[in-house]
């Protein structure tokens, strides 16, 4: 079984364009965070909330290793943060992210 995570922004776009199934069609089962889970029910914008009632392929994960997720948060948002570092902790196969490096 592949296992992998995903982000806020993955999740967020392919609801929006009407294509969520495609998540379940490739990978069955997908972990997400609870910060994740926080963005996108209650987005800080005018967004939509995602209703993950009706996404039971979604499954909440908390990521244990609190050192990482503070680390992490130092240069990236909450679901980031949580969404790589339970991706670390699983031996996730794959991360759905949309970040890019960034140069100061």
């Amino acid at each position: 079984m592949h296992i992998v995570v995903s982000d806020t922004s993955p999740i967020r776009a392919l609801v929006h364009l009407g294509h969520i199934q495609v998540l379940h069609e490739l990978f069955n089962d997908v972990l997400i965070p609870p910060a994740v889970v926080s963005e996108l029910e209650r987005p800080r914008s005018r967004l939509t909330p995602v209703r993950l009632s009706e996404l039971p392929f979604l499954c909440v994960q908390s990521p244990r290793n609190c050192s990482i997720v503070n680390e992490l948060l130092a240069t990236l948002g909450p679901g980031e943060s949580e969404a790589i570092a339970l991706a670390l902790e699983v031996k996730a196969e794959a991360l759905l992210i949309d970040e890019s490096a960034v140069e100061n």
